[in-house]
């Protein structure tokens, strides 16, 4: 056995551990969370708000004014659509709404604001 082998071995050895500990937390306990953007209504609460007028700076689902949820990914198999408002918020499911107000550099709009 060569002097070198070892730390070969070492090396693989760490690569493999990386890799099943990465494997385990994300696709079997499903440690992570998501955030989703729904729909808001201005008028009766305080809603995130973002310039659309430029298709390049608007996200995919078109939401120029809009509230953030953040769930935890394994939770995220309940929602109907990848909005989640068939269960957020909801305390049975872990579903929390992160408040407008409660971010320094992002554009509100609402009741409150």
């Amino acid at each position: 056995m060569k002097s070198g082998n070892w730390l070969l071995w070492a090396l693989l050895l760490s690569v493999i551990t990386v890799c099943g500990a990465s494997a385990y937390k994300y696709f079997v306990t499903e440690n992570y969370s998501f955030f989703v953007e729904a729909a808001c209504d201005s008028i009766r609460q305080e809603c995130y708000q973002r310039d659309c007028s430029n298709p390049d700076d608007c996200p995919p689902n078109g939401l120029s004014v809009y509230k953030v949820f953040e769930l935890p990914a394994s939770e995220f198999k309940n929602c109907s659509d990848n909005s989640c408002v068939n269960i957020c918020p909801s305390r049975e499911q872990q579903c929390i709404e992160i408040p407008c107000n409660s971010q320094s550099d992002i554009s509100c709009i609402g009741p409150q604001s």
